[in-house]
């Protein structure tokens, strides 16, 4: 029998009469986009449900941190109803609130410490990556990490195998037809595949590595007291002003013969110019970045690419 888009909407029609027309809520959602809009940006008579955007003077690395691992815990909390599909979403939260510590641990621990940061590298997801680079700059290897902090990098190490690609929770399956989330046992590749996961140790181990992002992120760069704070970098202006700068296509082409008008485009076209007042002050390499006429920034050459580090 060949359907036609009139018998389906007709159907949906239908269904959509008898499931949720008689309910209480049903009548308050408006048909018009512009009423959608205005009501959902109007502060609602329960103050905790109101989600003040743009209140808070911080560059997002904590709200954003939070909000996944908030919405994390919410869904295991509620993973009895239905502990596949919870246990996807969870899965899906946990990897990626844990991508999202990695990347800014890394980036500001280079800010910190002075590191050379290379300008122009595309971002990647990896966790297996992310952990490369951060056991680097921690100086860690097997010999002279303690057990904690191996803890700490072993359950991360787990969760990049559960989902290396960053897709495996997202989607029900791949562009090759390969199914996510097996239909039953006889789909599974070995019989060791994986086909059981214990919701409560997951959310146990969440929260044990939440610690570690928690304590590391107050020391690095909570407030004027962290050492982000201590080195005049606490500003969320500043620290998307260097995010902005690193990721620049436009000087890492123009790198091995770098001069200061490009360099002054691209500060030039940073949202926020007018908060910071960046200015290129060299002609040459290596470049000094000023912000608010205080010397804070080097771009230095190494084997033709380009690189950005803190004055320390």
């Amino acid at each position: 029998m060949q359907n036609n888009v009139n018998e389906i909407e007709c159907y949906w029609e239908q269904s959509i009469n008898d499931d949720i027309k008689n309910t209480e809520w049903y009548s308050h959602v408006p048909n018009d986009l512009e009423t959608i809009k205005n009501v959902l940006y109007t502060a609602g008579e329960n103050p905790d449900l109101n989600m003040t955007i743009g209140q808070n003077f911080e560059d997002g690395e904590y709200t954003f941190q939070q909000a996944y691992f908030l919405a994390f815990q919410s869904t295991i909390a509620h993973a009895e109803v239905d502990s596949d599909s919870c246990g996807i979403a969870a899965i899906f939260l946990a990897r990626h609130y844990v991508e999202i510590c990695l990347k800014d641990a890394i980036f500001n621990l280079n800010i910190i410490l002075g590191k050379n940061v290379e300008i122009g590298v595309n971002n990647y997801h990896s966790i297996h990556d992310l952990l490369v680079t951060f056991k680097t700059i921690m100086e860690w290897n097997q010999d002279n990490m303690n057990s904690d902090f191996r803890a700490f990098i072993n359950v991360m190490q787990l969760l990049h195998e559960l989902s290396p690609k960053n897709d495996e929770y997202r989607y029900s399956a791949n562009n090759a037809g390969e199914l996510h989330f097996p239909i039953g046992f006889e789909t599974l590749d070995t019989e060791s595949d994986l086909n059981i996961i214990n919701l409560d140790v997951l959310s146990y181990y969440i929260n044990y590595v939440h610690k570690y992002f928690q304590d590391l992120f107050f020391i690095l760069s909570d407030g004027h007291d962290s050492m982000m704070g201590q080195i005049g970098m606490n500003s969320p202006y500043i620290t998307a002003f260097i995010r902005y700068f690193i990721s620049s296509k436009t000087i890492k082409k123009n790198a091995q013969n770098l001069n200061n008008n490009v360099v002054k485009s691209v500060l030039n076209n940073y949202k926020y110019k007018d908060r910071i007042e960046p200015t290129c002050i060299n002609n040459n390499y290596p470049f000094m970045i000023s912000i608010l006429d205080k010397e804070m920034f080097y771009i230095t050459k190494i084997d033709n690419k380009a690189y950005f580090s803190t004055k320390l």
